[in-house]
């Protein structure tokens, strides 16, 4: 049997004495019983033990177990100063398992299948980008501070995938459910307001529908159908139907007009009795018998008359007639 002794002594309880608690530094020595040489004590210092026992000793690092019996090993990944918990790499929550605080034990929680639940208030500092194929919020009022909306992809397309761009809605008529779509349709090229539209691949189709504005500027503009105004039309072009082109100008001799009277610069519409009155000079071109009633003219045709021409085709004055009072 080995005897352990320090100098010529051996050690036992009346070696041992006081039990006043120390703090070891690295540089301070204990004994130890040296298996590999039948249990003899030994010095060893400090630093050595730690380093024996811990595996990838450093600084805050956390310990974990190896399962090997006598083996401790400082995670390099894993620190904790006191204040601030590291994870250099990936934290894993079980299924089923909740992250809380104080107040809340399952502010976050996971679901067996994976699901993750928030049921506290979420503020994201950074950019957020969602990657899927659908993104639902089922939020009461949803308030966006970008005054733009960007629809389409989050870059410019390489080429033309024919789809539409715009707000589908759903909405219900009293009778049935409708989806709707306002919105700019590749097709046309146009903007377009379809309320009862079909979705077809992002697709819509359908019979446009009314829009009730107050104003419409326009520079230019086609109406498929008919259009009706309760206000006034303000243009600053001309209207043209057809092959009819009328500006301001041919628009001022029609307004301000009074049936059966003359004034210059106006169109002359006929009276009542088909008279015109105020007109001081009338000028007849190429007249014949035949194109009169009962081939006379009387003066009842030319009311307030006071200068009658008559031309030929050349515009030549063949005869001038004047009333007596001019």
């Amino acid at each position: 049997m080995a005897v352990n002794t320090i100098g010529n002594k051996a050690v036992d309880s009346t070696l041992v004495t006081g039990n006043t608690t120390v703090t070891a530094a690295a540089d301070d020595t204990i004994l130890i019983s040296d298996t590999s040489d039948s249990g003899n004590l030994k010095k060893a210092l400090i630093s050595t033990i730690t380093d024996t026992i811990i595996a990838n000793p450093g600084n805050n690092r956390v310990l974990t177990d190896t399962d090997t019996g006598g083996s401790i090993n400082a995670e390099a990944n894993l620190t904790f100063d006191g204040t601030t918990l590291v994870v250099a790499n990936n934290i894993k929550i079980a299924d089923g398992a909740n992250i809380g605080s104080a107040s809340d034990a399952d502010a976050i929680a996971i679901a067996a299948d994976g699901d993750v639940t928030l049921t506290q208030d979420l503020i994201v500092g950074g950019n957020l980008t969602i990657n899927g194929t659908t993104t639902t919020v089922n939020s009461t009022t949803t308030t966006v501070d970008d005054p733009i909306f960007t629809v389409g992809g989050d870059s410019a397309p390489g080429s033309d995938d024919n789809k539409d761009r715009g707000i589908e809605f759903r909405w219900h008529n009293g009778s049935a459910a409708k989806v709707g779509f306002f919105g700019f349709d590749d097709s046309t090229g146009k903007f377009t307001f379809v309320p009862d539209a079909t979705n077809s691949s992002e697709v819509f189709s359908g019979t446009k529908g009314d829009i009730d504005v107050n104003d419409i500027s326009a520079n230019a503009g086609t109406f498929g159908s008919n259009v009706g105004v309760t206000g006034n039309v303000t243009a600053s072009g001309s209207f043209i139907i057809g092959s009819a082109d009328m500006n301001e100008a041919d628009l001022e001799k029609l307004d301000g007009i009074t049936n059966g009277t003359a004034a210059a610069n106006k169109a002359l519409v006929l009276g009542a009795s088909k008279e015109i009155s105020t007109i001081t000079t009338a000028t007849i071109t190429n007249l014949s018998t035949t194109t009169l009633t009962g081939g006379a003219i009387t003066s009842s045709n030319f009311a307030g008359v006071t200068t009658l021409l008559i031309k030929n085709n050349a515009g030549s004055t063949l005869k001038t007639i004047r009333s007596p009072s001019s």
